[in-house]
């Protein structure tokens, strides 16, 4: 195989640093093409797993295109959105979440109780963690996303209390009692974050589909292909017909300020 040079295929002039541990390398520019056939301990190796932007794929010896365009920057955009909000979740993470919700409010539906939404939040956390790990889901922080999904529980107002009230979002939140969950609440609450993001960025359009995609349903598994996971976020799109419109160049246009709340029964 050909010697990789750097300078050429990065359309940039600048150097890796020898091979030593506890060493950082350079950046690694955004557009950068590699083949996977580099030595592992090489220069060339290190240099591109040391970057974040950059997945090594066990392929045959051919040029990879390291997957950085239009929709993942949108996809970027909508993330670091909901992040800033406290909504965003990995979706292996929020789909633990809310499996382990299930089962911890399930319980109170049982029993006639109700729990402080603060302790439920850390017991969320706990369960989920523990669920996570033994399905091999690997992550550093799982408090953040557990309130990010408790938050979004909240605001898509699928949370209730004993008197089938919808816990409100506000200051007096996680001192709320809750009692129970609308049956449908995995569904509602992806399309809430679909709804905020079309309020809140003001220009999500027919064509932000994929990015949608990426943004709330990747999951990494090769076997799920991204059509497939448009055609959800279509389908969870349509259930915002009440409240959202769509204009002849392709725009989401929120038809009314706030969002609706759902019914227990819902």
């Amino acid at each position: 195989m050909a010697k990789i040079d750097i300078k050429t295929i990065a359309g940039k002039s600048f150097m890796p640093l020898p091979a030593r541990p506890g060493k950082k390398f350079l950046p690694l520019p955004s557009t950068l093409l590699f083949s996977t056939e580099c030595a592992t301990g090489s220069p060339i190796a290190l240099f591109l797993a040391s970057s974040p932007r950059v997945v090594m794929k066990n392929q045959p010896p051919s040029v990879a295109t390291v997957l950085r365009n239009t929709n993942g920057s949108r996809s970027g955009q909508m993330i670091d959105c909901l992040r800033k909000n406290l909504l965003y979740s990995d979706k292996r993470m929020r789909d633990i979440f809310f499996r382990a919700t299930r089962k911890l409010i399930g319980q109170h539906e049982r029993d006639g109780t109700s729990e402080m939404l603060s302790r439920f939040t850390r017991e969320l956390e706990s369960t989920g963690r523990a669920w996570g790990t033994a399905e091999g889901v690997e992550a550093n922080n799982w408090d953040m996303p557990a309130k990010a999904v408790v938050n979004t529980m909240v605001r898509a107002g699928v949370l209730f209390d004993q008197r089938s009230n919808p816990i409100q979002a506000g200051v007096g939140a996680n001192a709320a009692a809750i009692s129970a969950i609308s049956e449908s609440f995995e569904q509602r609450c992806e399309v809430f974050l679909i709804e905020f993001l079309i309020r809140k960025l003001g220009d999500v359009t027919v064509r932000d589909h994929k990015a949608l995609a990426h943004a709330l349903l990747r999951q990494f598994d090769p076997n799920i292909a991204i059509g497939d996971l448009e055609d959800h976020v279509v389908f969870l799109i349509s259930h915002l017909e009440s409240s959202v419109a769509l204009t002849e160049d392709g725009l989401y246009t929120p038809i009314e300020i706030g969002f609706p709340t759902p019914s227990k029964a819902s």
